[in-house]
């Protein structure tokens, strides 16, 4: 089994796409961050929404969501909307990161 997993981001406002190795099971937004990737964010526990993320590959590799995601995210959680500072990647990901009014 691994240690590390293939990240990748689709970062909508800046039209960059950018692919990290991470350790198995570390949280997205805080990886993002560490490289100055930039993902927005506000508040990392899952109360502003500026990090949501659409998974576009690799879903069944991530932890559950916690209760005040899906409160926070209500639908949008079944079509496959995450927060990155809510996510934890134990396997290869793909991910957009739509770009924010």
């Amino acid at each position: 089994m691994a240690d590390t997993v293939k990240v990748t981001i689709h970062l909508e406002e800046t039209n960059e796409t950018v692919t990290m190795e991470v350790a198995k099971g570390a949280n997205l937004l805080e990886e993002c961050k560490k490289r100055h990737i930039e993902m927005e964010w506000g508040c990392m526990n899952a109360e502003c929404g500026q990090c949501s993320v659409k998974i576009l590959k690799g879903e069944e590799h991530l932890n559950d969501p916690t209760e005040e995601e899906i409160d926070f995210l209500l639908f949008r959680i079944d079509d496959g909307h995450r927060l990155g500072c809510q996510v934890e990647c134990n396997g290869d990901l793909e991910v957009d990161h739509p770009a924010r009014d």
